[in-house]
């Protein structure tokens, strides 16, 4: 049995068709990957904090109809004891080397460094994905995929192909040749011997 983790964006682009400038492209390739997991009955996790950002930026009348299909759709894994004992050992990794996570644009990184409240968070969601026991995790995100190294492997969103695009390379045209005109078929000769 396949167990997968999520990340916010997957969902985002998946669940809501949200994406920011530029990665609209994401939007297909997360909802074909999410077809696919439910294609292929693979168990999906979705850790609490993921969830809660999820959920930030969900319509107040529609958080309940969202927290529904996650509970039918997904497992919500929790940050439990042993997630925070694997959250120790990559904060520690994290905070023993300064540049493990190096200076990435975007809003979450201040000053050229990306602030603790940011890692923490997501020490978290890899953490939960380790006790998990997830055989990989779903991200385009470059910091759970820093943290992660090592640990657990962080898969790109698979690339989605237009059904013409299978069919680009035009197939060799063929050419009709007539060796000759059709030869009769000879009908059989009744016996009026009897």
């Amino acid at each position: 049995m396949s167990l997968y983790c999520l990340d916010n964006m997957v969902l985002g682009w998946g669940l809501k068709s949200v994406a920011s400038p530029g990665q609209e492209g994401m939007i297909d390739r997360a909802r074909f990957l999410l077809d696919e997991l439910a294609r292929k009955a693979a168990t999906v996790i979705v850790p609490a904090p993921v969830l809660t950002e999820f959920l930030h930026n969900v319509a107040v009348n529609e958080k309940s109809a969202f927290l529904a299909m996650f509970e039918k759709r997904f497992i919500v894994a929790p940050f439990d004891a042993l997630a925070a004992a694997q959250a120790d050992k990559l904060w520690l990794k994290v905070k023993a080397d300064p540049h493990l996570c190096p200076k990435y644009p975007g809003p979450c990184v201040v000053n050229g460094r990306i602030p603790k409240p940011v890692l923490k968070y997501d020490v978290q969601i890899v953490a939960i994905a380790m006790a998990q026991k997830v055989d990989a995790i779903y991200s385009d995100d470059p910091h759970i995929r820093t943290i992660a190294q090592g640990m657990v492997p962080v898969l790109d969103l698979p690339e989605v192909k237009e059904q013409g695009e299978l069919f680009a390379a035009q197939p060799p045209k063929l050419r009709i040749v007539r060796t000759a005109e059709p030869m009769p078929v000879p009908l059989p000769v009744e016996d009026d011997e009897d």
